[in-house]
């Protein structure tokens, strides 16, 4: 460390006030400045001492400080922090704090800057003066110094100083890996990230994690997709955001876990623990506020009793996603059992052209009806779409019962269908989908 100037000055101010800025002084302050620089030197080296690392910036700071991981927690707090934010002594950020800085453009900006920088945080109304983690150019947390009332810039020495310090932060975090997201890298979420991922793992082993985490795996399942809506604040860095938001739903919901990707979570609730199986409409209900209230959507999978399914439960969630936004674009949660039917159309037509898949008698009809200006094609297809009764179909495209009875004997004559076969009926009701 360069001890400059400013930094003399601003250690004397600190330690002896205007007066006292005498050379004598400044000579005493220099020499304690280059012992407590060994000092704090040695700490970063060793990884057992990061907790002196992060508490020596009270020797340096009069203000308050903490050290916040990428998922919200407080790694390090000062032991009055919680009265410049509001709140109890907590190991994590207030959530409504939390949920103002997640809003704010301002917030995440910032954690693509390299050198200090200051914040307004709305929820207190202080200037703060803060640092990012960046091991490896990623964010992965960062140093929060509240400055008092009426004070939005911090003296030049101090933010010198404020630089080393959290380099020395930043160099401790990446010898004891404490920077990382601790909920991620457990055993439970790395099996399920790499179940997610397409991976196999053996069968004892899968059940070793299980069950170390109270888990079986003939439990009740679901799988969740949730994705922030694009241009929203939320979405504006979701480097912050999905780790913060995975950590709100594990809070929430105790027995799940929540899997951070590049743009969305992946999220398995244990509906046998969590005891919701009794109550899946309520539970349905909370879900559409949760994603109402973080402006998010969400897509869910069938229930499932088969832990190995994680990745084809997965795949219903995301498809319930992207159909459930696509024929619902003002709704917010999507139910896979909503858009079954629809799954497999388009996984159908996916596979090969729907003209090898619609019934020939449909094509058939239409020619028909085409050469001879009649109705016959929507007269099958009511027909089917009312359950074969007559009257209601002919009800429903206005026309006489009987007129109807002699344009279905017109249809078997031309198409030779046997309308009395479940599996004829089921071909043509699904031709009509497609």
């Amino acid at each position: 460390m360069k001890i400059t100037e400013d930094i003399l000055q601003y250690r004397a101010e600190l330690e002896f006030g205007q007066a006292k800025k005498t050379t004598i002084v400044k000579q005493n302050v220099y020499r304690k400045l280059l012992e407590e620089e060994n000092e704090l030197l040695l700490a970063t080296m060793d990884p057992a001492r990061t907790e002196e690392v992060f508490a020596f910036g009270k020797k340096w700071f009069p203000w308050e400080y903490s050290i916040v991981d990428l998922d919200m927690h407080l790694i390090y707090r000062t032991q009055n922090l919680h009265k410049v934010l509001d709140g109890e002594k907590v190991d994590r950020i207030p959530s409504e704090s939390l949920s103002e800085l997640i809003l704010s453009r301002e917030f995440h900006d910032a954690a693509k800057l390299k050198d200090h920088f200051y914040q307004t945080m709305t929820f207190n109304d202080l200037t703060a003066l803060g640092r990012n983690i960046l091991p490896d150019g990623q964010y992965a947390g960062r140093v929060v110094m509240f400055l008092p009332q009426q004070m939005n810039k911090a003296p030049k020495g101090a933010e010198e100083l404020f630089e080393f310090f959290t380099d020395c932060v930043m160099e401790a975090l990446r010898r004891s890996g404490l920077f990382s997201s601790r909920r991620q890298n457990d055993p439970l979420h790395l099996l399920c990230r790499s179940l997610f991922q397409g991976e196999t793992e053996a069968e004892h082993a899968t059940n070793d994690v299980l069950n170390r985490s109270g888990w079986k795996e003939d439990h009740s399942y679901t799988v969740i997709t949730f994705r922030f809506l694009a241009d929203s604040a939320w979405e504006a860095q979701l480097e912050t955001t999905l780790p913060y938001l995975a950590d709100e739903l594990e809070i929430a919901w105790p027995n799940s876990c929540a899997v951070v990707g590049k743009r969305d979570i992946s999220w398995i609730l244990n509906l046998t623990l969590s005891k919701i199986s009794e109550d899946l409409s309520k539970f349905h209900q909370q879900i559409t506020s949760f994603v109402r209230d973080h402006v998010c959507i969400a897509g869910a999978s069938s229930v499932f009793n088969n832990f190995s399914l994680l990745l084809d439960a997965r795949k219903c969630a995301s498809a319930a996603l992207e159909i459930g936004s696509q024929k619902h674009p003002d709704f917010w949660y999507f139910s896979f059992d909503d858009y079954r039917l629809d799954y497999m159309k388009e996984t159908l037509k996916d596979s090969i052209s729907s003209t090898f898949l619609i019934h020939p008698a449909i094509y058939k009809l239409k020619q028909f009806d085409e050469e001879n200006r009649l109705e016959l094609t929507d007269t099958l297809k009511a027909y089917l779409a009312h359950g074969r009764n007559m009257s209601a179909a002919a009800d429903a495209i206005y026309i006489h019962r009987t007129t109807f009875c002699r344009r279905m004997d017109q249809i078997k004559k031309i198409t030779g269908l046997d309308l009395d076969d479940l599996s004829t009926v089921i071909l043509l009701e699904l031709s009509f989908q497609l």
